[in-house]
């Protein structure tokens, strides 16, 4: 049961970033196009912005599964739909917690390694900022979209819970998923936002993103 849940969660880390992926590769042959200069750097760090974004929806996707086996062991049925009060701290919550622990740290440390490299080109003068921007720019649309499509149906079915006695509606699902998904929107959206000399509380930005 344990491989279904990974291979659930690998389908869906590849639904998510197959179309960065593909606008990366849109952005970079546009540039090209253009004349734009392109070289062995861009690609490097079109790879590390890649490889970092993928770390980074990996430990949501991770955390997702770790809080619905947290939300599942304290309330089944908010999570999962069950109507049975015995249902708790079932082996699927077990399940859950354990590929999320080991989602969580593949991801960080994939984005360790990452995270290392990106300073060592940005140290070598070797960082391409355009492409690195273009990225974190399709990685916030792509978790706000999610992000909210996760906190509406949350919302959605909390409400068909507390209005229709018979309802299997399970809010814990979509909000396990919500709360990482808006966590990585934020962090992205801040960074894009500091590129655009903005912040979240509206003020200017002047220091340089770090490298």
């Amino acid at each position: 049961m344990s491989a279904v849940y990974g291979f659930a969660g690998l389908s869906f880390v590849s639904a998510i970033l197959l179309p960065v992926a593909v606008l990366i590769l849109a952005f970079v042959l546009v540039r090209w196009r253009r004349g734009d200069e392109l070289d062995l750097a861009a690609g490097v760090t079109a790879y590390v912005s890649f490889l970092l974004a993928t770390s980074a929806v990996v430990m949501v996707v991770g955390g997702a599964m770790f809080l619905a086996g947290v939300f599942g062991n304290a309330d089944a049925g908010f999570t999962y739909g069950i109507d049975d009060p015995f249902s708790e701290g079932s082996d699927q919550d077990d399940i859950q917690l354990a590929q999320g622990v080991a989602w969580i740290a593949m991801g960080a440390l994939i984005a360790a390694a990452h995270i290392v490299l990106r300073q060592r080109l940005a140290a070598a003068g070797h960082l391409d900022d355009g492409v690195e921007a273009a990225c974190e720019t399709l990685v916030t649309v792509l978790a706000g979209v999610l992000a909210l499509f996760f906190v509406a149906s949350a919302v959605g079915s909390a409400f068909e819970r507390a209005a229709v006695d018979e309802s299997d509606a399970a809010p814990g699902s979509a909000l396990a998923y919500a709360i990482p998904f808006v966590l990585l929107w934020v962090v992205y959206g801040s960074r894009v936002l500091r590129r655009l000399g903005l912040s979240l509380s509206g003020t200017a930005v002047d220091d340089e993103l770090p490298e």
